[in-house]
Protein backbone atom coordinates (compact mmCIF):
# COMPACT_ATOMS: atom_id res chain seq x y z
CA UNK A 1 0.00 0.00 0.00
CA UNK A 2 1.70 3.28 -1.17
CA UNK A 3 0.76 6.39 1.21
CA UNK A 4 -0.52 9.97 -0.07
CA UNK A 5 2.50 12.49 -0.30
CA UNK A 6 2.32 15.24 2.32
CA UNK A 7 4.33 18.71 2.73
CA UNK A 8 6.52 17.16 5.42
CA UNK A 9 7.38 14.67 2.97
CA UNK A 10 8.24 16.76 0.68
CA UNK A 11 10.38 18.92 2.74
CA UNK A 12 11.86 15.81 4.54
CA UNK A 13 13.24 14.22 0.81
CA UNK A 14 14.12 17.38 -0.92
CA UNK A 15 12.36 18.66 -4.36
CA UNK A 16 14.83 16.34 -5.90
CA UNK A 17 12.21 13.10 -6.13
CA UNK A 18 10.82 10.82 -3.40
CA UNK A 19 12.63 7.58 -2.43
CA UNK A 20 9.43 4.90 -3.01
CA UNK A 21 10.97 3.03 -0.08
CA UNK A 22 10.48 5.90 2.32
CA UNK A 23 6.67 6.00 1.89
CA UNK A 24 5.41 2.64 3.55
CA UNK A 25 6.81 0.27 5.83
CA UNK A 26 6.09 -2.52 3.58
CA UNK A 27 6.55 -1.49 0.09
CA UNK A 28 6.44 -4.58 -1.60
CA UNK A 29 9.64 -5.53 -3.86
CA UNK A 30 9.57 -6.84 -7.49
CA UNK A 31 9.55 -10.61 -6.21
CA UNK A 32 6.10 -9.38 -4.19
CA UNK A 33 7.59 -9.71 -0.97
CA UNK A 34 7.01 -6.57 1.78
CA UNK A 35 10.64 -5.17 3.08
CA UNK A 36 10.79 -4.13 6.09
CA UNK A 37 12.15 -0.73 7.69
CA UNK A 38 15.81 -1.54 8.25
CA UNK A 39 15.52 1.66 11.09
CA UNK A 40 14.67 1.09 14.33
CA UNK A 41 15.05 -2.32 14.31
CA UNK A 42 12.75 -4.63 16.27
CA UNK A 43 9.83 -1.83 16.35
CA UNK A 44 6.87 -2.93 15.32
CA UNK A 45 5.75 -0.75 12.13
CA UNK A 46 2.32 -0.08 11.60
CA UNK A 47 0.96 1.86 8.10
CA UNK A 48 -3.07 1.74 9.37
CA UNK A 49 -4.00 -1.54 7.75
CA UNK A 50 -1.59 -4.37 8.65
CA UNK A 51 1.43 -4.46 11.30
CA UNK A 52 5.54 -6.04 10.04
CA UNK A 53 7.70 -6.85 12.62
CA UNK A 54 11.05 -4.93 11.26
CA UNK A 55 13.54 -7.49 11.18
CA UNK A 56 16.41 -5.94 8.98
CA UNK A 57 19.76 -5.25 10.76
CA UNK A 58 20.99 -1.38 11.15
CA UNK A 59 23.90 -0.68 9.98
CA UNK A 60 26.62 1.52 12.16
CA UNK A 61 25.92 4.50 10.27
CA UNK A 62 22.47 5.86 9.92
CA UNK A 63 19.52 3.88 8.10
CA UNK A 64 20.44 4.49 4.25
CA UNK A 65 16.72 4.03 3.35
CA UNK A 66 14.10 6.91 3.77
CA UNK A 67 12.70 8.11 7.07
CA UNK A 68 9.03 6.29 7.73
CA UNK A 69 5.97 8.06 7.74
CA UNK A 70 4.80 10.07 10.75
CA UNK A 71 2.21 7.47 11.94
CA UNK A 72 1.29 8.98 15.30
CA UNK A 73 1.69 12.75 14.90
CA UNK A 74 0.26 14.75 13.05
CA UNK A 75 1.88 17.14 9.85
CA UNK A 76 1.94 20.08 11.50
CA UNK A 77 3.29 19.04 14.70
CA UNK A 78 6.40 17.30 12.23
CA UNK A 79 6.53 20.85 10.92
CA UNK A 80 6.89 22.42 14.45
CA UNK A 81 9.45 19.67 15.59
CA UNK A 82 11.77 20.21 12.36
CA UNK A 83 11.71 23.68 12.65
CA UNK A 84 11.91 23.49 16.61
CA UNK A 85 15.30 21.73 16.20
CA UNK A 86 16.61 24.18 13.75
CA UNK A 87 15.99 26.92 16.19
CA UNK A 88 17.75 25.23 18.69
CA UNK A 89 20.91 24.86 16.95
CA UNK A 90 20.88 28.38 15.74
CA UNK A 91 21.02 29.70 19.30
CA UNK A 92 24.14 26.88 20.38
CA UNK A 93 25.79 28.26 17.00
CA UNK A 94 25.44 31.44 18.09
CA UNK A 95 26.53 30.77 21.44
CA UNK A 96 29.88 28.28 19.81
CA UNK A 97 30.40 30.78 17.23
CA UNK A 98 31.32 33.81 19.77
CA UNK A 99 32.93 31.34 21.99
CA UNK A 100 35.37 30.16 19.34
CA UNK A 101 35.58 33.92 18.38
CA UNK A 102 36.84 34.77 21.75
CA UNK A 103 39.21 31.84 22.05
CA UNK A 104 41.22 33.13 18.27
CA UNK A 105 41.27 36.81 19.82
CA UNK A 106 38.71 38.37 17.46
CA UNK A 107 35.88 40.21 18.74
CA UNK A 108 33.41 37.95 20.71
CA UNK A 109 31.62 37.84 23.73
CA UNK A 110 30.51 35.08 26.04
CA UNK A 111 27.18 34.35 26.21
CA UNK A 112 24.40 32.31 27.33
CA UNK A 113 20.56 31.07 25.49
CA UNK A 114 19.34 34.99 26.35
CA UNK A 115 22.43 36.41 25.40
CA UNK A 116 22.36 34.86 22.17
CA UNK A 117 19.31 35.82 21.05
CA UNK A 118 20.29 39.28 21.46
CA UNK A 119 23.41 38.67 19.73
CA UNK A 120 20.81 38.35 16.87
CA UNK A 121 18.53 40.69 17.49
CA UNK A 122 21.87 43.11 17.12
CA UNK A 123 22.32 41.87 13.24
CA UNK A 124 20.90 43.25 10.34
CA UNK A 125 17.12 42.64 10.15
CA UNK A 126 17.53 41.53 13.47
CA UNK A 127 13.64 42.27 14.61
CA UNK A 128 12.36 39.59 11.88
CA UNK A 129 14.96 37.27 12.85
CA UNK A 130 14.14 37.28 16.64
CA UNK A 131 10.90 36.71 15.64
CA UNK A 132 11.46 33.78 13.23
CA UNK A 133 13.71 32.52 16.26
CA UNK A 134 10.70 32.98 18.54
CA UNK A 135 8.06 31.05 16.15
CA UNK A 136 10.47 28.20 15.82
CA UNK A 137 11.40 27.93 19.26
CA UNK A 138 7.39 28.02 19.92
CA UNK A 139 7.44 25.02 17.31
CA UNK A 140 10.40 23.24 19.68
CA UNK A 141 7.62 23.39 22.82
CA UNK A 142 4.87 22.28 20.89
CA UNK A 143 7.03 19.05 20.10
CA UNK A 144 8.28 18.87 23.66
CA UNK A 145 4.75 19.17 25.13
CA UNK A 146 3.43 15.95 22.68
CA UNK A 147 6.05 14.02 23.69
CA UNK A 148 5.53 14.64 27.34
CA UNK A 149 1.52 14.47 27.31
CA UNK A 150 1.45 12.06 23.96
CA UNK A 151 4.25 9.71 24.12
CA UNK A 152 4.03 9.62 19.94
CA UNK A 153 7.27 7.80 19.93
CA UNK A 154 6.10 4.54 21.90
CA UNK A 155 8.48 5.05 25.14
CA UNK A 156 4.95 3.62 27.09
CA UNK A 157 6.16 -0.27 25.70
CA UNK A 158 9.90 0.23 25.50
CA UNK A 159 10.71 1.41 28.86
CA UNK A 160 9.54 0.64 32.43
CA UNK A 161 7.61 3.03 34.28
CA UNK A 162 9.85 5.00 36.09
CA UNK A 163 11.79 5.71 32.83
CA UNK A 164 8.88 6.44 31.09
CA UNK A 165 7.99 9.12 33.61
CA UNK A 166 11.48 10.45 33.72
CA UNK A 167 11.22 10.87 30.04
CA UNK A 168 7.62 12.71 29.91
CA UNK A 169 8.77 15.42 33.00
CA UNK A 170 12.07 15.72 31.45
CA UNK A 171 10.16 16.94 27.91
CA UNK A 172 8.02 18.69 30.26
CA UNK A 173 10.86 20.69 31.48
CA UNK A 174 12.03 21.19 28.20
CA UNK A 175 9.47 22.66 27.03
CA UNK A 176 9.12 25.34 30.05
CA UNK A 177 12.72 25.95 29.29
CA UNK A 178 12.66 26.66 25.85
CA UNK A 179 8.88 27.99 26.18
CA UNK A 180 10.80 30.78 28.88
CA UNK A 181 13.27 31.30 25.79
CA UNK A 182 10.67 31.90 23.19
CA UNK A 183 8.72 34.73 25.12
CA UNK A 184 12.18 36.26 25.88
CA UNK A 185 12.78 36.18 21.74
CA UNK A 186 9.69 37.65 21.34
CA UNK A 187 10.06 40.02 23.78
CA UNK A 188 12.98 41.46 22.44
CA UNK A 189 11.50 41.55 19.01
CA UNK A 190 8.80 43.56 20.58
CA UNK A 191 11.78 45.66 22.30
CA UNK A 192 10.33 44.86 25.79
CA UNK A 193 13.08 42.48 26.66
CA UNK A 194 15.68 43.30 29.40
CA UNK A 195 19.53 42.44 29.84
CA UNK A 196 20.57 38.90 29.60
CA UNK A 197 20.60 36.57 32.65
CA UNK A 198 24.38 35.96 32.85
CA UNK A 199 25.64 34.51 36.00
CA UNK A 200 26.14 36.08 38.82
CA UNK A 201 23.69 37.85 41.87
CA UNK A 202 20.66 37.91 39.50
CA UNK A 203 20.75 34.59 37.85
CA UNK A 204 18.51 31.78 37.88
CA UNK A 205 20.58 30.25 40.33
CA UNK A 206 20.43 32.84 43.13
CA UNK A 207 17.19 33.08 42.57
CA UNK A 208 16.41 29.21 43.19
CA UNK A 209 18.43 29.87 45.96
CA UNK A 210 16.14 32.62 47.87
CA UNK A 211 13.24 30.05 47.28
CA UNK A 212 11.78 28.05 50.40
CA UNK A 213 14.13 24.56 50.12
CA UNK A 214 16.26 26.82 47.76
CA UNK A 215 19.39 24.36 48.32
CA UNK A 216 17.85 21.41 48.08
CA UNK A 217 16.12 22.31 45.05
CA UNK A 218 19.49 23.89 43.34
CA UNK A 219 21.10 20.80 44.23
CA UNK A 220 18.85 18.87 42.71
CA UNK A 221 18.91 20.53 39.50
CA UNK A 222 22.40 20.71 39.77
CA UNK A 223 22.01 16.28 40.12
CA UNK A 224 19.79 16.84 36.56
CA UNK A 225 21.99 18.57 34.70
CA UNK A 226 24.79 16.08 35.63
CA UNK A 227 22.42 13.06 34.64
CA UNK A 228 21.91 14.94 31.62
CA UNK A 229 25.72 15.22 30.79
CA UNK A 230 26.56 12.29 31.17
CA UNK A 231 23.68 10.86 29.19
CA UNK A 232 24.86 13.00 26.01
CA UNK A 233 28.31 10.98 26.91
CA UNK A 234 26.58 8.10 26.93
CA UNK A 235 24.71 8.66 23.84
CA UNK A 236 27.90 9.97 21.86
CA UNK A 237 29.89 6.76 22.91
CA UNK A 238 27.45 4.35 22.02
CA UNK A 239 26.14 6.05 19.30
CA UNK A 240 22.84 5.48 20.15
CA UNK A 241 21.19 9.27 18.65
CA UNK A 242 21.88 7.58 15.32
CA UNK A 243 18.62 5.31 16.35
CA UNK A 244 15.93 8.25 15.06
CA UNK A 245 18.10 9.52 12.30
CA UNK A 246 17.07 8.60 8.68
CA UNK A 247 20.09 10.05 6.53
CA UNK A 248 19.31 8.12 3.34
CA UNK A 249 19.79 10.70 0.97
CA UNK A 250 23.43 11.42 2.16
CA UNK A 251 26.37 10.13 0.29
CA UNK A 252 28.32 8.18 2.99
CA UNK A 253 31.10 10.21 3.18
CA UNK A 254 29.16 12.73 3.99
CA UNK A 255 26.75 10.87 6.09
CA UNK A 256 30.28 9.50 8.06
CA UNK A 257 30.81 13.52 8.80
CA UNK A 258 27.24 14.21 9.79
CA UNK A 259 27.84 11.68 12.79
CA UNK A 260 31.36 12.44 13.52
CA UNK A 261 30.12 16.14 13.89
CA UNK A 262 27.43 15.08 15.97
CA UNK A 263 29.30 13.12 18.64
CA UNK A 264 31.44 15.64 18.84
CA UNK A 265 28.48 18.29 19.45
CA UNK A 266 26.67 15.61 21.71
CA UNK A 267 30.05 15.64 23.97
CA UNK A 268 30.87 19.36 24.25
CA UNK A 269 27.19 19.71 25.25
CA UNK A 270 27.83 16.83 27.91
CA UNK A 271 31.10 18.62 29.30
CA UNK A 272 29.33 21.71 29.69
CA UNK A 273 26.18 20.46 31.30
CA UNK A 274 27.79 18.19 33.76
CA UNK A 275 30.09 21.42 34.56
CA UNK A 276 26.74 23.13 35.38
CA UNK A 277 25.51 20.61 37.80
CA UNK A 278 28.43 20.44 39.53
CA UNK A 279 28.90 23.92 40.11
CA UNK A 280 25.15 24.05 41.03
CA UNK A 281 25.67 21.25 43.60
CA UNK A 282 28.59 23.19 44.77
CA UNK A 283 26.90 26.38 45.33
CA UNK A 284 23.94 24.22 47.18
CA UNK A 285 26.41 23.29 49.87
CA UNK A 286 27.70 27.04 50.43
CA UNK A 287 26.12 30.38 51.49
CA UNK A 288 27.31 31.74 48.02
CA UNK A 289 24.98 31.38 44.91
CA UNK A 290 27.45 33.13 42.71
CA UNK A 291 29.38 29.81 42.54
CA UNK A 292 26.73 28.39 40.43
CA UNK A 293 27.28 28.89 36.94
CA UNK A 294 24.74 29.24 33.64
CA UNK A 295 26.52 28.34 29.81
CA UNK A 296 28.52 31.88 29.99
CA UNK A 297 30.17 31.25 33.55
CA UNK A 298 31.04 27.68 32.55
CA UNK A 299 32.46 28.97 29.22
CA UNK A 300 34.08 32.06 30.93
CA UNK A 301 35.98 29.94 33.14
CA UNK A 302 37.79 28.06 29.93
CA UNK A 303 38.60 31.86 28.59
CA UNK A 304 41.96 31.90 30.32
CA UNK A 305 42.81 28.55 28.53
CA UNK A 306 42.19 29.89 24.73
CA UNK A 307 42.65 26.37 22.99
CA UNK A 308 40.09 24.78 25.41
CA UNK A 309 37.52 27.71 24.98
CA UNK A 310 38.15 27.54 21.18
CA UNK A 311 37.21 23.55 21.18
CA UNK A 312 34.34 24.37 23.13
CA UNK A 313 33.13 26.92 21.01
CA UNK A 314 33.71 24.40 17.84
CA UNK A 315 31.80 21.64 20.05
CA UNK A 316 28.77 23.87 20.58
CA UNK A 317 28.41 24.41 16.52
CA UNK A 318 28.78 21.06 16.24
CA UNK A 319 25.84 20.57 18.47
CA UNK A 320 24.00 23.19 16.35
CA UNK A 321 24.71 20.78 13.27
CA UNK A 322 23.13 17.68 14.71
CA UNK A 323 20.19 20.25 15.46
CA UNK A 324 20.42 20.70 11.88
CA UNK A 325 20.61 17.12 11.03
CA UNK A 326 17.71 16.11 13.20
CA UNK A 327 15.51 19.24 11.68
CA UNK A 328 16.02 17.40 8.45
CA UNK A 329 16.36 13.53 9.10
CA UNK A 330 14.68 12.59 12.56
CA UNK A 331 12.62 10.15 12.50
CA UNK A 332 9.34 12.20 13.86
CA UNK A 333 6.19 9.93 15.92
CA UNK A 334 6.98 6.76 15.07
Amino acid sequence: MRVPLTFCDLWRHGMGGIDPESVTADTPTAAGTPVAHPTLSGRLISNGKSNQMATTPQSDDASSSGPMDNENVSDGVELAARVGYLAKGVVYAVIGGLALQQAVGRSGEITNTREALQEIGSAAFGQVLLWIMAAGLVGYVTWRLVQALVDPEGHSTDDSDSKRWGKRAFYLLSAIIYGVLAWYAASLAMGTGGGGGGSGGSSWESQVMQMPAGRWILGAIGIGFVARGLLQFGKAYTGSFKERISSFDLGPGSRKWVMRASRVGLTARGVVFSMIGAAAVYAARTPDPQNAEGTEGVLSLLVGTPWLLGAMGFGLICYAVYQGVKARYRLIGV
